[in-house]
């Protein structure tokens, strides 16, 4: 283990400052057995690191400071940690040693300028770390530096790990390596309720809140700045139930309190899930899999649902393979043997064993529940553009207040009272309901996904699903049907003939050898209940005429004929195949038999077993939208202990084609019609056949122009293959051809041109491609990855079995599977229902649009308060408790709540939401009502001033004219309430919320029309423009008293009402006409082909 650092030097600080790009990836690990392990560094995911430690003289500084800025100082630290750490701690001197209450101020890699603080830990014998995104950083002396810690086995010889099944570790082991990596659990981050609520409160919107709370009650807002306080503590407490009911749910999903069988020191013991360490030697139980482990002996069935959504139980067998180096790796070269943390062992048989390869994050499902509570940061536009407009409207409320000042210094009026209502304008600029508006949207729309079997674990990427312009589909089991039909099989016996539909033989027609090698060449497995396995393989082993007799023994039914499975090498997708060696009980003799892909198995024959017509046929069945697979065999004369599977699958002879149908879901052809209506570019990335994949794309019009299919022959390397043409030989591969027509790419072709081409001539060509086939997983990570850096919202769309890292590098990842709570996508269809990416997209393209018209009326909202407020304090005039009261919690909360609730529009179009809130049709359509509302608002001012009784404040005041009001004296603070401009303008400015909510709602393409669909707001629009007009007309005392009005003429009230006319006609037309109708028809997006630049 490092050992305790000695004190720096110079150049030791400037190591542990930066990292050094040449720093070793691998370190050592000395055990106390004797042996050694070696460590894997990964990439550090900070772009600096300084260390700290805490000084008595500078904290002492620093609580005096706090106490001198009434609490800012602390305030500021809690949100900038770099400014604690500057003003609280010392930066480490050279001479300065590692201690338990040392810090690291790190910078965040994928967010620059963004720090965290993370306390040092500094074990008793001397080794020094910490925790970052759930990974630990471990010090390394010789390189004195930090390095991110990987929990796993690195580069292990499989002959080493066989040796210690028998004894496994010893306790001194096993305390180094669980000192070392840490437990094998998986803390999210679950905080106490106090904690959560603290982080809550001490937001700085809330903060402000607290603020203008204070400034309100000071004027004797009471009532009101009470509502406030209590709205803002629903908030508080409605996002605090939500992050810890969703935490907590996360955390039961990763809770293990198994007891677990291990060999230790030669013994089997039982010890807790999270007391195994990296190398532990485990024998398996039925039950849920404690960590990433690498199968030694024997062999299991194993259910991975809950991981991949994959719901067909998969069979594992022993590693067996001496030249392999057990590591992180080993998940995509030896899938058939490793077992992932989280899946479930279904069967398994006697004395099982496992070799712990990985533990907490450091496993394949740690670093699923990692990329959740620690996500790489997703720029949420509209979450940026909120803190631009209100920074600008606090702007324009500082600019107010000012002007307040000046006007209320030179009425007399006392300093603190200018302070507060200067700055009251200020806490007008921001919305009280703000946080809470857009957190309620979002939640009506999740609870809209809910109602439909739609689950989501990350609820702000609703908003992003209404920004898709390119969505990716893969095809077996997504745009197809989940289960085969085995059609039958074709012996190609006949070498001239076209094959066809009529080619096609029934499984008791095909040759005896044929037969058997479908019979037993499967991974159904054998238990007491039934058998396992796909419900393909069991169809195949059932129309070939054979059955499981027990877990190693199948017979023949027509001739009774035993066969005993020997070896079995799992399907891998490394290399396309899967085989058994089985033997013969009646005769002894041996045979291996082998199926895979046409393509894999040919490349393992005998090339004079392939007859002529194998690749013609193979192609000819693809084009007509079969799958095929090859079947193969060879007789052994005998099966070495230590046979590996390039020496039994070699010179097999091959047997035939087996032929299945993937019916295409009668869903997929309206879906892909439907997004492609709706301007969004569809594409498929599978790991099927080429023409296969060809084949269904034309079905579903995917594909419309001729297709060019960029693939790799053997000897002339990258081709063209023009599929429109079949009988047109390859061409030589040009990009320029590309343009021609459509094109599909296969993996194959993609890592030859990665491999020969600059990244962006393969980056344009990927841009290009609208089907790519026989792709690997970590490939269509990749292809999503390109996608989205060309400036596309992609969305992807699949079964979660080879589809995990493509599901969660879209922004919007949708698998189709039947987990309550699937963690490999954002979204969940647990109707396994491709018609919900339609509803997905409708309902983002509705969540966004209910965000912006949100924003845009909270945006409105201040806008009319400050124009009044500010009008009415130039005249040393201000608004009383009620009448805020009136316009916040009953018309603006109101009408806010329930504009939320339309639902998305049955219909998705063309038109897309714009992705910033300082779009044109926003801009304009803001522009345009500030404009609208500041002219009829002048408007009105300019005729009450115009009018014979209308007398100003001073004049009420000295009572100069009979006819004027009856002046009420302020409460010692120089601004009166009653006066005409208090009541005319008010009476306006409550109206002009109303006049908003209208406009704004009006039917656009993305949600359905508010005035039939969304009842309660119709009906509350209806109510309060019952309630305004009689506001308006009356002139009961009783009323007027509540609302500190004054009595005016009953034809002027009228007037009022006409210009409000004029407002509501104005704000309608120019929201339909002049900004949405315009801008939707310029700026909807069509689908075009883009010419690639190579």
């Amino acid at each position: 283990m490092p050992s305790r650092p000695t004190p720096s030097r110079p150049e030791e600080v400037q190591h542990l400052m930066a990292s050094d790009d040449s720093a070793r990836d691998h370190g050592l690990l000395q055990l106390p057995d004797g042996s050694a392990m070696r460590l894997l560094y990964l990439p550090p995911e900070y772009r600096s690191i300084r260390h700290y430690c805490p000084r008595v003289i500078k904290a002492f500084v620093y609580y005096l400071a706090s106490v001198a800025t009434f609490g800012i100082l602390p305030l500021l630290a809690h949100w900038w940690p770099w400014l604690y750490a500057a003003t609280k701690l010392s930066l480490a001197s050279t001479a300065s040693d590692f201690v338990a209450a040392d810090s690291v101020l790190l910078e965040a890699e994928a967010c620059p300028g963004t720090y965290d603080l993370v306390p040092l830990r500094v074990a008793p014998d001397g080794s020094v770390s910490f925790e970052y995104r759930k990974n630990r950083y471990l010090y390394d002396k010789d390189l004195r530096e930090f390095h991110r810690l990987s929990a796993s086995i690195e580069q292990l010889p499989v002959a080493t790990a066989l040796s210690r099944l028998s004894r496994g570790w010893g306790d001194d082991s096993v305390a180094t390596l669980r000192q070392t990596f840490g437990a094998n659990g998986m803390d999210l981050g679950v905080l106490p309720v106090e904690r959560v609520l603290l982080q809550k409160m001490l937001h700085p919107f809330y903060v402000f809140q607290g603020v203008s709370v204070v400034l309100w009650l000071i004027e004797m807002y009471y009532t009101y700045a009470i509502l406030i306080l209590l709205m803002s503590l629903g908030s508080i407490a409605y996002e605090v139930a939500t992050q810890i009911s969703n935490m907590r749910k996360l955390q039961a999903l990763v809770h293990n309190d198994a007891v677990v069988r291990v060999v230790r020191d030669g013994d089997v013991t039982g010890v807790p899930a999270d007391a195994l360490v990296v190398g532990d030697v485990i024998l398996l139980d039925t039950g849920v899999v404690p960590a990433d482990m690498v199968l030694l002996h024997g062999d299991c069935t194993v259910d991975e649902s809950s991981l991949t959504g994959e719901a067909i139980p998969v069979q594992k067998q022993a590693l067996s393979d001496l030249a392999v180096l057990l590591g992180p790796n080993l998940v995509a070269t030896k899938k058939e043997s490793v077992l992932h943390a989280g899946a479930g062992i279904v069967r398994h048989t006697l004395n099982a064993k496992g070799l712990v390869l990985a533990t907490g994050f450091s496993t394949s499902k740690g670093e699923l529940f990692r990329s959740i509570v620690c996500p790489k940061p997703v720029q949420f536009q509209i979450e940026a553009d909120t803190y631009r407009f209100l920074a600008g409207l606090t702007l324009v409320a500082v600019l107010a207040g000012i002007q307040n000042a000046v006007d209320a210094a030179a009425a007399g009026v006392v300093w603190w009272r200018i302070l507060v209502s200067s700055l009251d304008l200020i806490t007008i600029a921001v919305p009280p309901a703000l946080p809470l508006i857009l957190t309620v949207g979002v939640g009506f729309s999740l609870t809209r996904l809910q109602r439909q079997r739609i689950f989501c674990i990350d609820a702000p990427r609703i908003n992003l699903a209404g920004h898709l312009d390119c969505y990716c589909f893969d095809k077996t089991g997504t745009l197809t049907t989940d289960e085969m039909v085995f059609d039958g099989v074709d012996s190609l016996r006949s070498a001239h003939r076209r094959p066809s539909v009529d080619s096609i033989e029934p499984v008791p027609m095909a040759p005896p050898m044929l037969r058997t090698g479908l019979g037993v060449c499967h991974s159904v497995a054998w238990q007491v209940d039934g058998v396992t396995g796909s419900p393909l393989e069991r169809e195949m082993l059932v129309a070939s005429g054979h059955r499981l007799v027990s877990a190693t023994d199948i017979q023949c039914d027509a001739t009774g004929v035993l066969y005993e499975r020997l070896r079995q090498f799992a399907f891998d997708a490394s290399v396309q195949r899967s085989s058994v060696v089985v033997r013969n009980k009646a005769t002894n003799e041996l045979r291996v038999f082998t199926k895979g892909s046409p393509e894999a198995v040919a490349a393992v024959c005998v090339p004079a077993s392939l007859p002529p017509t194998f690749q013609s046929s193979v192609d000819q069945y693809a084009r007509d939208g079969y799958y095929c697979l090859a079947l193969a065999y060879r007789d052994m004369d005998g099966v070495p202990t230590d046979a590996q599977r390039d020496s039994v699958e070699a010179d097999v002879h091959l047997l035939g084609l087996l032929l299945f149908r993937n019916p295409i879901k009668d869903e997929a052809f309206e879906v892909v019609r439907t997004l492609q209506r709706a301007a969004i570019d569809v594409r498929m990335i599978t790991g099927d056949n080429a023409l296969t994949a060809i084949h269904v794309s034309r079905k579903l019009q995917l594909l419309v122009r001729p297709v060019y299919l960029v693939d790799v022959h053997a000897i002339d390397g990258v081709v063209l293959v023009d599929v429109s043409a079949p009988g047109r030989p390859p061409t030589p591969f040009v990009t320029s051809h590309l343009e021609r027509g459509d094109v599909a790419l296969t993996g194959a072709a993609l890592f030859a041109l990665q491999s020969a081409l600059p990244p962006t001539d393969v980056h344009a060509i990927v841009l290009q491609t609208k089907i790519f086939a026989r792709i690997r997983p970590d490939q269509k990570t990749w292809i999503i990855e390109q996608l989205i850096r060309a400036g596309k919202h992609v969305g992807m769309c699949g079964d979660g079995t080879n589809d995990c890292g493509a599901l969660k590098a879209a922004h919007v990842g949708l698998a189709l599977s039947d987990a309550e709570a699937s963690i490999v996508a954002p979204f969940t269809s647990r109707d396994k229902n491709i018609g919900d990416v339609v509803t997905l997209v409708q309902e983002g393209r509705c969540a966004l649009t209910t965000s912006f018209v949100a924003f845009k009326y909270m945006v409105m909202y201040p806008v009319v308060q400050v124009v009044l407020t500010s009008t009415l304090y130039a005249s040393m005039i201000s608004l009383g408790n009620n009448q805020f009261l009136l316009d916040d919690m009953v018309i603006v909360l109101g009408l806010s709540m329930l504009m939320l609730q339309t639902g998305p529009s049955r219909v998705l179009t063309r038109h897309r939401p714009p992705e910033t809130l300082f779009a044109r049709p926003i801009v304009a359509s803001l522009g345009g009502h500030v404009v609208l509302y500041v002219l009829c608002f002048t408007l009105l001012r300019l005729v009450l001033v115009a009018e014979p009784w209308y007398c100003t404040v001073d004049e009420a005041k000295t009572r100069m004219r009979a006819q004027c009001f009856t002046y009420v004296a302020p409460d010692n603070d120089g601004y009166t309430r009653q006066s005409y401009e208090n009541t005319v303008l008010w009476l306006y400015g409550h109206w002009a919320f109303v006049l908003l909510a209208i406009a704004m709602n009006i039917k656009d393409p993305f949600r359905q029309s508010a005035w039939s669909a969304n009842r309660p707001f119709l009906a509350y629009v209806v109510g309060m423009v019952l309630l305004l007009v009689l506001l308006t007309l009356t002139s009961a005392p009783t009323v007027l008293s509540a609302f500190e009005l004054v009595a005016i003429p009953a034809e002027f009230r009228w007037e009022i009402l006409g210009v409000v006319a004029c407002h509501g006609v104005g704000a309608v037309v120019w929201e339909r006409f002049a900004t949405r109708h315009r801008a939707m028809d310029e700026d909807a997006p069509r689908l075009t082909s883009s010419p690639i630049v190579v």
